[in-house]
């Protein structure tokens, strides 16, 4: 009876043991398939640094791949180590590195002992399936380190910039140089806005200092003024120019011009034209025994003068002077036989120049006729009427 009992306590016993044993079997069979392979802090899979200077830094938060692929080692081990397991795509580890993500409470106009507060996240849901336990979603730095900045005005960048011109108005040339001692300043471009070949007296060009801004800030430079509006105006002075106005041509530099103009009536000048003034007239010429003509000018006397300026749509082009004085006189052409005829000879001057002291002047040391003829008006169409699509003619005389 007493060994009846024994075998029923017995079975009682192992009746409630045995399902105990299997709950915890099971219990502990599912702690291990959900226990993480590892924990990953998102803060540290981040290095913080700062570019800029003091006032004007900026944060730059980089991924910190050497501690990342040491995590994704560890985690992958971890997980064939395992005798239960769950079966997932190691693949998996990077799409959730990929999915890490930051957020600054601010990342620019940085100074040093300033509290930044950054905020972490991460795809939450796949490091569960991944057996990954996050940490390190949040973390606080505080700024230090920026060096001082360098302070630069619109003034300060063309401080050391010479602008000159050169030449004669309108065919002023530009000239810019960088003569800054600052290092920075010396590497910048300073261009006009609206390039030009040549330039005329009073035009105002615009030069612009051309800087990469984020350069600037690398090599704690502060520019007060952005790249793009960093102008300075200069005006085209204190240059000679081409007369471009009849009344700058004074009595005094029109006689002047008269007196040296008679210097073109030499004996040589008398036979290229006399030819044709004598056939021109019904006169024969008659020639020495060389067969060579025997003109020659006498009283050469201004009849009237006339000053031409470029037109403007037609200054610069090939053939177009800037400015022309043509003179008219009157003469007698003879030759060895006494026969003599009237006639009208243009003397040019071109290219008179208006000093930066406003006088005016002129070469007048190589006068040469430009046209002659018995017939008046024929001298004035070579002159005046063929010349007035290229020039404004005014009449001086």
């Amino acid at each position: 009876m007493i060994r009846r009992k024994r075998l029923d306590s017995g079975i009682i016993t192992a009746m409630i043991v045995i399902p105990i044993a299997l709950i915890i079997v099971v219990v502990l069979s599912r702690m291990l398939y959900y226990m993480p392979y590892g924990t990953l802090s998102l803060k540290q899979c981040y290095s913080v640094a700062y570019g800029g200077y003091n006032n004007k830094g900026n944060l730059i938060i980089t991924l910190n791949e050497e501690f990342v692929r040491e995590k994704i080692s560890e985690f992958v081990n971890e997980y064939e180590s395992k005798v239960i397991k769950r079966d997932i795509d190691k693949a998996g580890y990077d799409a959730l590195v990929a999915s890490i993500s930051v957020e600054s409470s601010k990342s620019d106009n940085l100074t040093n002992g300033q509290k930044i507060d950054l905020n972490f996240s991460c795809d939450e849901e796949l490091a569960k399936e991944l057996g990954v336990k996050i940490t390190g979603r949040r973390d606080q730095i505080t700024v230090a380190g920026l060096q001082s900045g360098i302070f630069l005005t619109l003034d300060d960048l063309f401080k050391g910039i010479s602008v000159t011109f050169s030449g004669i108005s309108p065919d002023i040339v530009m000239e810019i140089k960088n003569n800054s001692i600052d290092p920075y300043i010396k590497e910048m471009k300073f261009e006009p806005t609206e390039s030009k070949d040549t330039y005329s007296e009073g035009d105002v060009v615009r030069i612009r200092a051309i800087y990469n801004e984020d350069e600037a800030l690398a090599r704690y430079y502060s520019i007060d003024t952005p790249s793009e509006e960093c102008i300075k105006e200069y005006v085209v002075t204190g240059v000679d120019s081409y007369v471009s106005d009849a009344s700058d041509i004074s009595e005094d530099i029109l006689e002047e011009a008269i007196h040296a103009g008679k210097m073109a009536f030499s004996k040589d000048s008398a036979n290229e034209y006399g030819v044709r003034v004598f056939t021109e007239a019904g006169l024969t010429p008659v020639y020495d025994s060389n067969k060579n003509e025997t003109f020659s000018w006498v009283s050469p006397s201004e009849s009237t003068a006339y000053f031409k300026t470029a037109r403007t749509n037609r200054e610069g082009e090939t053939g177009v002077d800037h400015n022309i004085l043509d003179i008219v006189y009157i003469c007698t052409l003879t030759q060895a036989n006494g026969v003599s005829t009237k006639t009208f000879c243009a003397v040019r001057f071109k290219d008179y120049i208006k000093s930066a002291d406003g006088s005016i002047k002129c070469d007048l040391t190589d006068p040469h006729i430009i046209s002659a003829s018995h017939i008046a008006e024929r001298v004035r169409t070579t002159i005046v009427d063929s010349a007035e699509g290229d020039y404004e003619v005014v009449k001086l005389r």
